[in-house]
């Protein structure tokens, strides 16, 4: 297997051992579907502060990890994990914006941050909704 210097499915990705980019994209969204499912069943659903700090470390440990000598990561995937993990509807609407704005631009770093962007008005709006 010839090698990037990439970490995770992109690796296989760019050096074309996969036919599509949409087999990428079904092999990391079934990844993250199964991990938050697993944290579904497992966790409470009421969070508290101890576990949201912990969501936030794993995301920013993936988004700058040690050992690429914090160049960046896998921020994008962790992210959408930790948003099914703690609010399924707040991680839909970032993964519907995350694939509208890979499909626009295939770029997705463009498309991961629009989806957190996407996430945090609608962690917003659906706070306001409920205070209704």
């Amino acid at each position: 297997m010839k090698e990037t210097g990439k970490i995770g499915i992109r690796n296989p990705c760019l050096v074309d051992e996969m036919p599509s980019f949409r087999e990428c994209v079904a092999i990391e969204a079934r990844a993250r579907l199964r991990n938050a499912a697993f944290a579904n069943r497992h966790v409470k659903p009421a969070v508290s502060a101890t576990e949201k700090d912990a969501a936030a470390g794993a995301v920013l440990g993936h988004c700058f990890p040690v050992w690429l000598r914090f160049k960046g990561g896998k921020g994008v995937a962790t992210t959408l994990g930790v948003l099914m993990a703690l609010d399924f509807v707040i991680a839909a609407i970032a993964c519907a914006t995350w694939l509208a704005i890979a499909a626009l631009f295939r770029m997705s770093s463009v498309a991961g941050m629009s989806a957190v962007i996407a996430a945090l008005l609608s962690g917003v709006g659906l706070t306001i909704i409920a205070t209704l």
